[in-house]
């Protein structure tokens, strides 16, 4: 149910859409927590819709992300993903935050997102909507980079049956069914499963990397509607396996192993969520939700290597009131409280000091959009408070103004404050990063020597402050362009503390460096997207974005991700209407080289001011995806799909610390058969 606000717009863009050269425009909720029209909201946002998901031939969501521009989505291997926006890019990208049809599934062991788990049905997602920027005085810390706020679709709009499967050279057996009905005249469920086999990638040496996997998931949802309000609960379980061969460090020689791992995931998860209209003008909603997550990685016991186990519960009750005060103040204000259980098992690689905790997160925000000049120009003030149990109270205020002298044009500019907080592994935690050789650089003594970071209970939250400009032109329903810019200036940034560094002889030579904050940063980049449908039958979409970050060290050791992310991005997608049952989709992309991963600066050696750790550059590549989709009948769609058809590997991303072997992303077909009954 909508407030009156909300209803007058979509009435308007009704009206809009009468001309028959208008296309219906989408409409958007992760940039004011209630419904805006795309072109009318202050913010770098990009929407993934369902058809645009089946028709790029995306197998998950990762590779659905692929189409945003300015995202940074890179495989690692066969079940791994480096995803973040505007830089910074890792496995754990912490500065970007990622939301389930409400639900948080940022990591706060390691921070960021365990994107192998994210494995819903992809026909159930009705859209993805990603914000490039902060989003932090809404959605809280860890939103300093991005937001990404998976949406799946109401029960209602999926009744029926439906049966998809697909087969090919790596993904080797994938099955998924859904079920929904109307329990009633107000009420809808749906019920869902799906698994899947996906093979091994090839290392860097030519030889099978051994990280294959796979997953078992099921879930429901229900809805209903009726005057007490809307009501919705959702949930789902599941089961994974998933292989990786490691570069631990070692204190023989050749000072690193490299073990066949298993890991291990479950869980399950529920929310519910109630929303009432109070009033024509007022809205109020309340959502809760828990979610238990258990980890376990096993290697060969002829490694000498224990199981390290982390197992989390988390509790999150969320209150969020919306009104018309005054006629041209639109208030959102909400309330928010969040309980993180967690237990770890240590092994001599990944060590807790504090082996279980609770970690409570309190939080409070308030945002006035203030309609300045009816629909021309409109200013959107809010601000976030939250209490982490970390660093204590953190403030995360935006400023958004908004300019549309006209129909075509769109003109909007923001300035914002967010904050990363630590994790876990910040605060107390010991893990082992290198063994170097003796006599070798960075090493001049004749013993072996082990380099491990060290949590730090007084590790502050890194901070950003981030300023905007984008602009958007659409003359005709069938052309739009859309550009953002950006200038972050970051303060306070993860580093290596050398200046307390502990020295320990016995067992061995360790090195331990706590985490500091003595890292500085600006970068400044553009982002531009055009979509242009030259006929009724044909579709095409062009993105490009530019990223040049640099780092400013302060003292002692520190690390950079300064090299983990492309610089220039290019993306180009076709979508072909051949006939009216014969689709074709071509999808061209080109990622920019990636310089070094994960340096080690050191202070006190004059002569090695740089050591690499992990070595080579990622080289830029081309990719060329192609589908061809065909309906037989009005109900079955089969497809063939090949991706990265250009070449018959390539390499994307290495893991920054604790490393998987340099796997490649290899050239892949796979045929799809879906019936809806």
């Amino acid at each position: 149910m909508y407030a009156a606000d909300d209803v007058g717009e979509m009435r308007e863009l009704m009206q809009q859409n009468a001309d028959s050269e208008q296309r219906p425009e989408t409409t958007v909720t992760s940039a004011g927590k209630h419904n805006q029209r795309l072109s009318e909201t202050p913010a770098a946002i990009y929407v993934i819709t369902s058809d645009d998901i089946r028709r790029s031939g995306a197998t998950s969501i990762p590779d659905a992300l692929r189409m945003v521009p300015g995202l940074n989505v890179a495989r690692i291997d066969s079940n791994k993903w480096a995803i973040s926006a505007r830089g910074f890019n890792n496995r754990f990208a912490n500065k970007l935050q990622v939301l389930q049809d409400g639900r948080e599934i940022y990591n706060p062991t390691f921070g960021g997102v365990y994107w192998e788990l994210q494995d819903l049905p992809l026909q159930d997602i009705d859209r993805i909507e990603v914000i490039r920027g902060p989003g932090a005085a809404l959605w809280g810390a860890n939103a300093v980079n991005g937001v990404v706020n998976i949406i799946t679709k109401s029960a209602k709009s999926t009744l029926g049956g439906q049966l998809t499967a697909a087969t090919g050279t790596y993904e080797r057996n994938t099955a998924a069914f859904r079920y929904g009905r109307e329990l009633s005249e107000n009420t809808a469920a749906r019920v869902w499963a799906k698994g899947f086999n996906r093979g091994a990638y090839d290392n860097i040496m030519g030889s099978s990397n051994d990280d294959g996997w796979n997953q078992a998931r099921a879930g429901f949802r229900l809805d209903h509607d009726s005057a007490a309000g809307t009501a919705t609960l959702t949930g789902d379980a599941y089961s994974s396996t998933a292989n990786q061969t490691l570069e631990l460090p070692s204190l023989e020689p050749p000072y690193t192993v490299s073990p066949l791992m298993r890991t291990y995931y479950s869980g399950f998860n529920l929310l519910g969520r109630w929303r009432k209209a109070l009033s024509l003008t007022s809205e109020v909603s309340v959502q809760a939700y828990y979610d238990h997550f258990s980890r376990r990685d096993h290697a060969p016991p002829s490694f000498n290597f224990h199981d390290f186990s982390e197992e989390r519960d988390s509790y999150d009750l969320d209150l969020q009131h919306r009104f018309l005060w005054a006629n041209d103040h639109r208030i959102t204000w909400g309330l928010g409280y969040r309980l993180l259980q967690d237990r770890y098992v240590s092994s001599p690689h990944v060590a807790f000091i504090d082996t279980r905790a609770s970690k409570q997160l309190f939080s409070a925000f308030l945002q006035d959009e203030v309609n300045l000049i009816d629909r021309t120009l409109s200013l959107t003030l809010g601000a976030k408070l939250q209490h982490n149990d970390f660093t204590g109270f953190e403030g995360q205020p935006s400023m958004r103004l908004l300019w549309t002298p006209n129909t075509h044009n769109t003109v909007w500019a923001a300035v914002s404050r967010a904050v990363r907080t630590p994790t876990r592994i910040e605060d107390s935690s010991k893990l082992a990063v290198i063994d170097v050789a003796p006599f070798s650089p960075g090493n001049p003594t004749p013993f072996p020597a082990s380099v491990s970071t060290l949590g730090n209970p007084s590790f502050r939250s890194e901070q950003l402050l981030a300023y905007e400009l984008g602009y958007r032109f659409q003359p005709r329903g069938d052309f739009s362009t859309d550009l953002a810019l950006f200038y972050n200036s970051y303060r306070d940034l993860r580093s290596f503390d050398a200046n307390h560094l502990l020295i320990q002889l016995q067992p061995s030579l360790t090195a331990y460096t706590p985490y500091g904050n003595d890292l500085r940063a600006h970068s400044y980049g553009a982002e531009w997207l055009l979509n242009w449908k030259p006929t009724e039958h044909w579709a095409l979409e062009l993105a490009y974005s530019y990223l040049k970050l640099q780092f400013e060290g302060v003292s002692g050791i520190y690390g950079s991700e300064e090299g983990n992310h492309p610089q220039q991005q290019v993306s180009a997608r076709s979508s072909l209407d051949l006939t009216d049952n014969l689709e074709f989709d071509l999808w061209v992309r080109y990622v920019d080289k990636i310089p070094l991963f994960s340096q080690l600066y050191s202070r006190f050696s004059p002569d090695i001011p740089r050591v690499p750790r992990w070595g080579t550059a990622i080289p830029a590549y081309v990719t060329l995806d192609a589908r061809l989709g065909w309906k037989p009948l009005k109900n079955l769609e089969l497809s063939l799909t090949g991706q990265n058809l250009l070449d018959s590997k390539h390499p994307e991303f290495q893991q920054e610390i604790i490393p998987p072997v340099r796997a490649q992303v290899p050239r892949s077909v796979y045929v799809q058969f879906d019936w809806q009954f």
